[in-house]
């Protein structure tokens, strides 16, 4: 409950994503290339889950300091930038994983899709191994998920709390979906910084529920 939550008070002012796609006008007055771009912003965000703290994590990390070496839940959201393109590294998925016990081989078209989020959330390329990334978890029913699998660190920037990371699929349909969206939110982008209206608007997944957005 967010009631519970002792990180942010504020997460009671949160909206769910699909209650504002539904109905916007009381939260905001939104020209219909506003309205596209966070939708397009939308599909790009994830609920990242790793479920190991590794031991480099340094101690100003101070909750999960105390977990270093040990398997441990956390979330966080990120955000899926750059292109999208054909990788070297297996997928962890089911289907993947019974293929390669079943014939001692791996699916060999897999595809590297790169999300941006902070270093607080993913420290280092052990974590990144122990992640997975759920897309489209807009909702309870959880019915339209899409998993990612984390692969490496690829680049992190510690004076600015963020890093890239490297992750794979084998659903060459996601990956093209992906593209279309990276696309798609990069024009609508350009659009809009023609016209920028002075707003913040965060997508995120609070304490690993559904997406919600806020406005600053």
């Amino acid at each position: 409950e967010w009631s519970n939550c002792q990180k942010q008070h504020g997460h009671q002012g949160f909206i769910p994503l699909k209650e504002f796609q539904s109905d916007p006008e009381p939260k905001l007055t939104p020209t219909e290339t506003t309205l596209k771009y966070i939708d397009a912003i939308a599909l790009l965000t994830a609920l990242l889950e790793v479920k190991f703290v590794s031991n480099n994590r340094p101690e100003l990390y101070r909750k999960l300091f105390e977990h270093g070496g040990t398997e441990h839940i956390f979330t966080g959201t990120g955000c899926i930038v750059y292109d999208v393109n054909l990788s070297n590294h297996p997928c962890r998925c089911i289907k993947c994983k019974k293929m390669a016990k079943k014939y001692d081989t791996e699916i060999i078209k897999t595809f590297s899709v790169y999300i941006a989020t902070a270093t607080h959330v993913v420290y280092d390329d052990e974590e990144a191994k122990k992640m997975t990334v759920e897309l489209n978890y807009n909702d309870d029913d959880r019915k339209c998920i899409k998993k990612l699998y984390g692969v490496s660190l690829s680049d992190r920037i510690d004076i600015g709390d963020s890093c890239v990371l490297e992750c794979v699929t084998c659903d060459e349909q996601l990956a093209n979906e992906i593209k279309a969206n990276l696309e798609s939110s990069s024009l609508l982008y350009r659009e809009l910084t023609r016209s920028l209206e002075p707003v913040v608007v965060i997508i995120s997944h609070p304490n690993g529920k559904p997406k919600h957005i806020s406005f600053g």
